[in-house]
């Protein structure tokens, strides 16, 4: 399902936790630095799909999904207003996702009519069991494999993980490899 955008003004009902320890949030946005320059801005509400859905038992399950938002100034800034949740036929265990690709297509393309060609692609997330997530060679692996043979006109895609405590931003560039976003500063 797509979450709808959130709503402006400023954050309600984001955990402190999560924010904290992560970023300065500026109205409704979580901001990071983009490597090659711009900024990227991730909306309160697509944060709060994310964060409920952290392992923070022994038992959860790692869970994932696609990122939606806009460009804005040539692709320079970016929001991600839209984090959809796991769905039902979603393969997920204690330490991999795998989101079924026709149901995420489905979701890409009814958000793009919906928006009227302004809300797009722009990456994935997922879940980790760790503070302080990292990638492993699966992600790596599957982030290039999603790069190359995804069909995105901005030359960009952006893969986020939600650990226990941090989120981690990483983004691949069309014929380039890839970097990690650096958090804002707080204000």
């Amino acid at each position: 399902m797509i979450c709808p955008a959130p709503r402006r003004g400023r954050v309600h009902g984001i955990d402190p936790g999560l924010t904290s320890n992560v970023a300065s949030v500026a109205e409704d946005l979580m901001m990071f630095h983009r490597v090659g320059g711009g900024q990227l801005g991730i909306a309160a509400h697509a944060l709060r799909v994310m964060h409920s859905h952290r392992q923070l038992t022994r038992s959860a399950l790692e869970a994932g999904g696609i990122l939606l938002g806009q460009t804005i100034r040539r692709g320079h800034e970016v929001v991600i207003d839209v984090a959809t949740a796991p769905g039902a036929g979603d393969r997920r265990t204690r330490r991999s996702f795998a989101q079924r690709r026709r149901t995420a297509q489905e979701m890409i393309e009814a958000s793009w009519h919906a928006s009227g060609g302004r809300r797009i692609y722009l990456g994935e997330w997922h879940t980790h069991a760790q503070d302080d997530p990292a990638p492993s060679r699966l992600d790596r692996r599957t982030w290039q494999r999603i790069a190359t043979t995804a069909n995105y006109l901005h030359g960009f895609l952006f893969f986020i993980i939600v650990g226990r405590v941090r989120i981690r931003v990483w983004e691949t560039r069309t014929g380039g490899g890839l970097s990690q976003a650096r958090l804002a500063s707080p204000s």
